[in-house]
């Protein structure tokens, strides 16, 4: 019966510890944090599809150099709300800081200008992707991903056609 007694004194250092503990942690801090600011951070690839695949194989390029524009358009008027450009790094990623929240905006990343000579061609699908920039998204933090985007080579590469096979994909001769 002593034991019962000692329940609620139980119960309540647990529930203080585990506050202490989720207020120093590094994850929940972050979370936190990330929920206070209204600054998005969007990231994005941008690649060279050397296969003309419409999609990314093992030999795709990624491309350094390119450039992406991120567009914001309010919903029923397609009034510009917010723009700003971003250039791929060496591994063919970009980055940019979006201030603000979107929720009233529909965004999309948009391919501007490929840094290869022979692979500038867009094709509709894979030349603009849309990007929630709200923080009534359901979404905890405040990085935001965006599907990778690509430029289709003028010819594709000698070994495509066997990538492809290994794909799943026959020839059209077949």
């Amino acid at each position: 019966m002593a034991k019962l007694h000692l329940l609620p004194v139980f119960v309540t250092l647990s529930l203080i510890l585990t506050s202490v503990a989720l207020a120093l942690d590094p994850v929940t801090n972050i979370i936190g944090q990330a929920l206070k600011t209204k600054d998005f951070i969007l990231t994005g690839r941008v690649y060279c599809d050397t296969c003309r695949a419409g999609f990314e194989t093992d030999i795709t390029e990624y491309m350094p150099g390119g450039k992406v524009r991120l567009e914001c358009k309010r919903y029923g008027t397609e009034e510009l709300t917010y723009e700003a450009e971003a250039t791929t790094e060496f591994l063919g990623m970009y980055q940019m800081v979006v201030p603000g929240d979107h929720s009233k905006d529909q965004c999309s990343v948009v391919l501007v200008k490929s840094s290869f000579n022979k692979c500038t061609e867009t094709q509709p699908g894979r030349d603009r992707v849309r990007v929630t920039l709200a923080q009534d998204g359901g979404l905890l933090s405040n990085n935001r991903q965006a599907n990778a985007l690509g430029f289709l080579i003028d010819e594709p590469l000698p070994k495509c056609g066997t990538l492809l096979q290994k794909y799943g994909f026959a020839n059209e001769d077949d």
